[in-house]
């Protein structure tokens, strides 16, 4: 529920930053929602390599159970 309304939260402070005529304030919303972007994809990718290892460690576990 946190990271749903994290995510509303972060769409209206995007769109603020679309509307304001500061441009300093708009470079810092880009940044900021392009910084929260990358961390997704981080966050991914990292999930999938501990996906990974628990999977070897499983594989390595039976295979030292022989």
């Amino acid at each position: 529920m946190k990271q749903r309304v994290d995510a509303n939260f972060d769409k209206v402070l995007n769109s603020l930053g679309m509307f304001t005529t500061n441009r300093e304030k708009q470079a810092q919303y880009n940044y900021y929602v392009t910084q929260q972007k990358q961390n997704f994809i981080e966050i991914a990718q990292n999930d999938k390599i501990i996906k990974q290892n628990d999977e070897i460690i499983s594989l390595l576990k039976k295979i030292s159970n022989k």
